[in-house]
């Protein structure tokens, strides 16, 4: 019985897939970045590149991505310059995100000088997930993350 409840904990901490709560299309998803110039709270310096690779996708909370955070090891690799850099680091958590959670709204994009992770939730706010370090937080005007170029 001792077994059975450490093996049901092993597997759920192992299962990355993450709930679905709701679903845009993708001129829904373009449309969330191309209103982002409108808002006064945002400010990119570029026209904003985005790339949908889906017809559609699925949505969730933040809490189910913090979840997934939670059990995945991304954040856990040693920056190099050039080798494993926030490239790396974002396009290795959108691989690992998306093998267990494919069309779900979490995308790599870029701003002038780094590079990072979206998350479009349930309400289709845009949230900032920093690979490195697995903090997330709503987009806003943050001078960091002025994106140039979002693929999801």
């Amino acid at each position: 019985m001792i077994k059975m409840g450490i093996l049901k904990l092993i597997l759920n901490f192992l299962k990355k897939n993450i709930e679905k709560t709701g679903e845009a299309s993708n001129d829904e998803i373009r449309e969330i970045f191309n209103n982002l110039n409108k808002k006064k709270d945002v400010i990119n310096l570029t026209p904003l590149r985005v790339h949908t690779i889906d017809e559609k996708y699925n949505l969730s909370n933040v809490d189910n991505l913090k979840d997934f955070l939670n059990k995945d090891y991304t954040n856990f690799g040693i920056f190099q310059k050039e080798k494993n850099d926030c490239d790396d680091f974002a396009i290795k958590l959108w691989s690992r995100f998306k093998k267990h959670n494919p069309n779900f709204a979490l995308g790599f994009a870029m701003s002038p000088s780094h590079a990072f992770n979206v998350f479009i939730d349930d309400k289709l706010k845009i949230w900032i997930v920093e690979p490195q370090n697995d903090k997330i937080f709503e987009y806003k005007k943050q001078s960091k993350y002025k994106l140039t170029m979002v693929i999801i």
